[in-house]
């Protein structure tokens, strides 16, 4: 059995993300409103993306969606973030991420991960959100929940 700690520049609020169509990955949020993706096997940082507003709530990666720009190279997934300010930020992963750290600003076209949307809502959110099929379910404190349609 492996293991390894990393050090990140903010507490975690909620569960590491890990999906199976980004086998090399683990999605980290963190309060300090970063999201930090780490080589599964050896700890590395592969990209960190920064929100702008703490996060508390874990990301989530559509599973059932995949973008291609170029029949040669792998897809593109979607995952879904959501600041505890009621922001919702949907980011466009690349399969084959490489290490590389990455912020917000001034994010070059070749990047692994870009911001794909950004949608405010009314309420804080407290919970996690799911995305299936590009269709993100997501609690809200305002005492609803939020079905929100993003369109490729």
């Amino acid at each position: 059995m492996g293991c390894f700690a990393v050090t990140i520049d903010g507490p975690v609020f909620a569960g590491a993300c890990i999906s199976s169509v980004l086998p090399t990955q683990v999605l980290i949020c963190s309060r300090n409103g970063s999201v930090y993706s780490f080589d599964l096997e050896r700890g590395a940082l592969i990209w960190e993306y920064q929100v702008g507003d703490p996060i508390t709530s874990s990301a989530y990666v559509d599973e059932h969606t995949q973008l291609k720009s170029n029949p040669s190279h792998p897809g593109d997934r979607l995952a879904c973030i959501c600041s505890s300010s009621g922001s919702i930020h949907v980011i466009r992963i690349n399969e084959d991420a490489k290490q590389e750290k990455i912020h917000l600003e001034g994010v070059p076209a070749s990047s692994p991960v870009q911001q794909f949307a950004v949608m405010d809502l009314r309420g804080d959110i407290f919970s996690s959100p799911v995305m299936i099929s590009g269709r993100i379910f997501v609690g809200c404190r305002d005492d609803y929940i939020h079905c929100i349609t993003v369109v490729p």
